[in-house]
């Protein structure tokens, strides 16, 4: 796949001048304050108010371009075009507990100045635009949600299971989608061939090279796993140390090898313990019981496999040791996927055409694009420089860098809209 436009036309100028920087920082500030919680982080959870009320603001910047806008089966919001291309372009509005305002939200409104620069530039096939719900794993302690039950590989199972919220995910989507008067149909996936999407880096590649804006090769592959350790439940003040089956002292000295274990593949892959509980949890016992997440990444799907059955083995010589027991369930296992070669040239091109040679990184973090490549579209992604972390209120994009990495999406979407009215 190669361009077929000309870059350099009078057109494709008019689209790159065409993105506003100060209309992304505008709207940027607009979603952060939906959700904003004390400190300035944001709090906008998948199924609750605040993310109904981004949706809105959203449709809310659509609708005045054309676009018809409404909620599918899962919640997720939907912009249908007066006359649609090929090309859907997505990220997700939801965030975690006190995060930042750019986690998602760039994405959801980079794809909303795409089509602004492409309706004042006279383009007539736009993109679908989607913001997926749920993308952060606030329920169901899943990731890509929304993504997910849009592409129709959301298991009936998922779909029945307790959100924690009394309800199940069905029937929390029903509750929210019955409050929009206007439902959009799901998405045409016969009629989709591209998906494109905008995050930001979420890590300091770019800001390290001093470069603005990325192309994604590929989103690393992930294993959960649920791990509980049995030891024995005694009297903290009358058991010897040395008669003791302490469930936390073995699961603590478990998240020191996941550490040790992780940084021998450094580059690689990484591992991580992020959740942790002990049970019964009273100061005056010896606990009986530790329950923790172990999250294992790698672009290399080989090389997850081998880390997780190392350390598989070390938690069984460490039970051993310690005289517990140890239950390893595997919650789920996603693997590596490559984004789309030649999506992957469009955008290297687009990039380049604007003065930008962009770098081609892996993503560590999951994003909704990843369940598009799967499904067999041809699948792209932009990242842009970011600053301060991610997932906390620190994380911060510059407006010209967004505006570029916009630009690069704008001109993507035009040279894969197919229009043979614009060939």
């Amino acid at each position: 796949m190669g361009l077929n436009r000309g870059f350099g036309s009078e057109l494709c100028d008019d689209i790159a001048l065409a993105i506003s920087a100060e209309r992304i920082s505008e709207r940027i500030a607009a979603l952060g304050a939906v959700g904003c919680v004390e400190g300035g982080g944001v709090t906008r959870g998948a199924l609750t108010d605040a993310e109904d009320s981004a949706r809105r603001m959203v449709a809310g910047w659509l609708k005045p371009l054309g676009y018809a806008c409404g909620v599918d089966s899962a919640c997720n919001l939907v912009g249908r075009p007066p006359e649609a291309s090929k090309v859907v372009i997505g990220s997700h509005l939801d965030s975690v507990p006190n995060g930042g305002r750019f986690d998602g939200a760039l994405g959801v409104v980079a794809a909303v100045e795409v089509v602004e620069a492409l309706v004042a530039s006279g383009v007539s096939a736009l993109p679908w635009i989607a913001a997926w719900m749920g993308e952060e794993g606030g329920l169901l302690d899943r990731t890509l949600l929304g993504s997910a039950a849009a592409l129709g590989v959301l298991s009936e199972d998922d779909w029945a299971r307790d959100t924690g919220h009394g309800k199940s995910l069905r029937e929390m989507a029903d509750s929210w989608r019955s409050r929009w008067p206007e439902r959009a149909a799901s998405l045409p996936l016969d009629q989709v061939e591209h998906y494109l999407e905008l995050h930001i880096e979420q890590g300091p590649a770019l800001d390290a090279a001093a470069q603005p804006v990325a192309v994604v090769r590929q989103i690393v592959g992930i294993s959960h796993i649920n791990v509980t350790v049995i030891g024995r439940t005694d009297h903290a003040g009358t058991t010897p140390m040395n008669d003791r089956r302490d469930a936390f002292a073995a699961a603590a000295e478990m998240a020191l090898d996941v550490e040790r274990l992780g940084r021998q593949r450094s580059g690689t892959a990484v591992a991580t313990i992020g959740k942790f509980a002990v049970g019964p949890g009273a100061a005056n016992v010896v606990p009986g019981r530790a329950q923790f997440t172990l999250d294992v990444r790698s672009p290399l799907d080989d090389t997850r496999h081998e880390l997780v059955d190392q350390i598989r083995r070390s938690f069984s010589a460490i039970a051993e040791s310690r005289d517990v027991v140890i239950e390893w369930s595997l919650d789920a296992e996603t693997p590596a996927v490559e984004m789309d070669a030649g999506t992957r040239r469009v955008l290297g091109d687009c990039a380049r055409s604007i003065g930008i040679e962009p770098m081609e990184l892996a993503s560590g973090a999951v994003h909704d694009a990843q369940n598009w490549a799967v499904a067999g579209y041809a699948t792209g992604m932009v990242f842009v420089r970011s600053t301060g972390g991610s997932h906390n209120p620190a994380e911060h994009a510059e407006s010209g860098d967004s505006a570029l990495g916009a630009a690069v999406v704008a001109l993507a979407a035009y040279e894969l809209s197919e229009d043979p009215q614009q060939q």
